[in-house]
């Protein structure tokens, strides 16, 4: 945690990657890095746990059927939803205090994404904790 502030106020207050356009160059390389591993087709529904500025999501909308995006930041969450308007297949959650609990997702997923998110995770048991809950709402 930066300083003695949380990652959820840290997400709330921070001006330094709210317009910074590392964000969509990590989603790029990602999507070209993932690509021999990961063929997104129009059947998939997707969940990204962490959606950051939306970058990601705003890439993946037209490839995939449905996406649902889920974060613990509220600030970043209405982002995500601004820059995913045109397409009508993204719906964004918040998460809860249990930010590990994936159960109030609606549906099954083909795919479940968590592109550099887990480092803000506090200690290795609460990734364990992510995957069950994403096991429970995989397809």
């Amino acid at each position: 945690m930066p300083g003695s502030v949380g990652w959820r106020e840290y997400w709330a207050r921070d001006e330094f990657w709210l317009n910074s356009d590392t964000w969509k160059l990590n989603a790029e390389i990602f999507l070209r890095r993932s690509a021999p591993w990961i063929d997104f087709q129009s059947s998939d529904t997707v969940l990204t746990v962490g959606c950051g500025a939306g970058h990601l999501e705003a890439m993946l909308a037209p490839r995939v059927e449905r996406l649902h995006v889920v974060d613990t930041s509220e600030r970043y969450l209405e982002i995500c939803a601004r820059r995913c308007e045109p397409f009508k297949n993204v719906t964004v959650q918040r998460l809860g205090e249990r930010y590990t609990d994936l159960s109030k997702c609606p549906g099954s997923f083909s795919r479940i994404l968590s592109v550099s998110v887990v480092q803000y995770y506090k200690q290795m048991h609460e990734i364990a904790e992510l995957i069950r809950s994403a096991r429970s709402v995989a397809r």
